[in-house]
């Protein structure tokens, strides 16, 4: 959890998956709170509500939450820490990135051929300009920008294929964890069901390499359905 001290922001970090959620967020896989630690202690939430958004994390408020060690506080400042000193993370691996990038993006054609069990055309020329879409998305998340859902669908295509198809797709946006779980994630959306003979698909992946082998991982899925 981080808060802003200027605006009293809360932000809830998913630590498994690097997710962060504002404290508003209803899609915040935290949905209760009861305790929470700080530096000096941990306090129980005494507030009839539990949610996030119902939250006041003024620690200091009594009637929000009372403090289980009521005895004299420890000084912080000579407290020992099970860190390193010194944290070393690898460098990133931008070849390893642009090699997983490949691996998903062919593995993701591979399991829409397999479930369709028909023959399945993908639009490399799709793919390409939602990829610039992709880079853009990734330099606003690195900035600290919010990014609105409508900007991870709204892709501009030209209009010689939208007078013409029905364009249907979404995004994922996660770390990397592995392929197979990548492949669960679209596989649920059933973005393959479609079984118009004449429909195309069009995949983008972007593999965003940073430090301690983390891998940001974007994935753009659509398919593209002849109109009339």
């Amino acid at each position: 959890m981080r808060q802003s001290k200027s605006s009293n922001e809360v932000v809830l970090w998913n630590a498994l998956t690097g997710a962060s959620y504002l404290q508003t967020d209803d899609t915040c896989p935290l949905q209760k709170i009861y305790y929470l630690a700080s530096i000096d202690n941990i306090y129980s939430n005494i507030e009839r509500g539990k949610k996030p958004s119902q939250l006041n994390f003024d620690l200091s408020n009594r009637r929000k939450w009372t403090p289980l060690h009521r005895g004299k506080q420890h000084d912080t400042t000579t407290r020992m820490t099970v860190q390193n000193e010194s944290l070393h993370f690898s460098l990133p691996d931008h070849q390893y990135a642009r090699e997983l990038q490949s691996e998903i993006r062919e593995s993701l054609q591979n399991a829409i051929r397999s479930a369709r069990r028909v023959a399945t055309s993908f639009r490399s020329d799709v793919s390409t300009m939602i990829g610039h879409t992709i880079e853009k998305l990734e330099d606003l998340k690195m900035s600290g920008q919010q990014i609105s859902s409508s900007m991870t669908t709204d892709v501009e295509l030209p209009e010689s294929i939208t007078n013409i198809r029905a364009v249907f797709g979404f995004t994922l946006h996660v770390p990397f964890t592995s392929i197979h779980d990548v492949l669960d994630r679209i596989e649920a959306t059933e973005i393959h069901c479609n079984m118009n003979p004449h429909i195309e698909f069009a995949i983008a992946v972007r593999c965003f390499a940073y430090p301690g082998g983390v891998i940001s991982l974007w994935v753009f899925v659509c398919s593209l359905t002849p109109k009339g």
